[in-house]
């Protein structure tokens, strides 16, 4: 899932040929970018939202790490990542160099610290990840209201709470939310998330320095274990074995244990004791949503980012992007890195600033069937749209069918007017913006066009 609060109200100034370049932003917008992609695990992710731009010279930007270990770290593993995502965001290639805190960078001023995040233990949640901010479709409505279940009353119901689906579909997101309103809850509980790669790591770091009583005090005494992802263990059977005695001693003590994963129980490979603990509690599936939720999700998040991008532009997403929300986001991400440049987004914009995510297709759904269904929808006959006709209700029925035309399909404006009657392209960008303009000013006429997109794009 995407934290895309990351990118501030002047994301991109810098990517204007303007003599300043707002080094900072760029970096935030490309943290932001990293995650969305799913390149980052959790633990990564933490660090580099931790992490501050120190300097900016000559396309270099100077990044400041915790420590030495870190900046090696993430130069070994993710630094061709970083610096694709640096290039996407900035739109010209960027070095960057990363430093310890200690060590001296560019001589310039140090630039505004990124936006705070929520420590636990030695994780930084997410401050968007809130319920408030989760967007409940039928899709998660049991997990949703699970997870919000066991936040208010950790180690009462549902526990442990097991929650599984795909990747991007917002169980990370439902982590974060439980860890927020129990820590403000209880503000003298302790909570601890964790990835299970984390939860291995920290082990064999314990067995290497020889200090299991460091490893089990961590994750054996808080009120809240968070473990996300917890298939990822399943070959690995010394990390199993601690797992177990971990689950038991915080099960005995009355601690909620929230555990993800991208399956089932019965389907990760884990060892049978662990597998029987886990179906002991509740399991809730997270699915894909559908597309008035993906259309709720991604209003929402624009709203986040602060963003004014028209209906047609986000019904455009939604009924093209439909297995994950981080994808959802993502889309939100490119567009803002983009608004700056081309102040305006619309949904040409939009077709070619997303063509790698959403690729043009040929026509999956025909203008016939937009035709049949618009007529049938608005009570006219399917001839009539293509037809010479113009009384208002078959010039608005066609408007909409242009409209659809160009959003579902992969037509030019002027193959689209050819199609309806041999009228000019400038006919058809006419009868989209007059559809963009009914829908922000009529609430019904834009469910009504919602439900129709669904429809054909089912």
């Amino acid at each position: 899932m995407s934290v895309v609060v990351l990118l501030v109200d002047n994301l991109l100034s810098s990517v204007s040929p303007a003599p300043e370049v707002d080094a900072d932003a760029i970096w935030k917008a490309c943290i932001a970018l990293l995650h969305q992609s799913g390149a980052l695990t959790p633990g990564t992710f933490s660090l580099l939202s931790s992490s501050r731009v120190v300097g900016f010279r000559d396309g270099e930007l100077s990044v400041a790490l915790p420590h030495g270990f870190h900046a090696q770290w993430i130069e070994t593993h993710h630094m061709s990542n970083v610096l694709k995502a640096l290039e996407e965001v900035a739109g010209e290639p960027f070095r960057v160099r990363f430093t310890a805190e200690d060590e001296p960078a560019h001589d310039t001023p140090p630039l505004p610290e990124p936006i705070p995040t929520r420590p636990i233990g030695s994780f930084a949640l997410n401050q968007t990840f809130t319920f408030d901010n989760f967007i409940v479709g039928k899709s998660n409505e049991l997990a949703h209201a699970a997870s919000l279940t066991v936040a208010k009353h950790p180690g009462s119901y549902y526990n442990p709470l097991f929650i599984y689906g795909g990747t991007g579909l917002g169980k990370t997101h439902l982590l974060h939310s439980i860890a927020h309103v129990l820590l403000n809850n209880f503000p003298g509980a302790s909570a601890t998330y964790v990835s299970s790669e984390d939860f291995t790591n920290d082990l064999i770091s314990a067995i290497f320095k020889n200090k299991p009583h460091k490893f089990r005090e961590k994750y054996r005494t808080p009120k809240l274990l968070l473990i996300d992802d917890i298939h990822f263990i399943a070959d690995k059977e010394r990390t199993q074995e601690e797992f177990f005695h971990t689950f038991n001693a915080l099960h005995r003590k009355g601690s909620q244990i929230v555990i993800t994963s991208d399956r089932p129980p019965h389907e990760t490979n884990l060892e049978h004791r662990l597998v029987s603990r886990f179906e002991s509690g509740l399991i809730a599936d997270i699915q894909a949503p559908d597309y008035e939720t993906r259309l709720a999700i991604l209003q929402k998040k624009a709203g986040i980012l602060e963003l004014s991008i028209p209906d047609d532009v986000l019904m455009f997403i939604a009924s093209n992007v439909k297995r994950n929300v981080r994808q959802l986001e993502g889309c939100l991400v490119r567009l803002s890195a983009h608004s700056a440049l081309h102040k305006k987004i619309d949904l040409s914009l939009a077709h070619r600033i997303l063509a790698d995510i959403i690729p043009k297709r040929s026509s999956v759904v025909s203008v016939e069937e937009i035709v049949r269904s618009t007529a049938q929808l608005l009570g006219v006959s399917p001839g009539s749209l293509t037809s010479r006709r113009r009384t208002a209700q078959v010039a608005r029925a066609r408007h909409v069918a242009m409209y659809l035309a160009r959003q579902l399909t992969s037509l030019s404006t002027t193959d689209i007017g050819n199609y309806f009657g041999g009228r000019d392209h400038s006919t058809v960008i006419h009868a989209v913006r007059q559809i963009t303009r009914l829908m922000e000013s009529d609430s019904d006429f834009a469910s009504m066009l919602s439900s129709l997109t669904q429809r054909l794009t089912a």
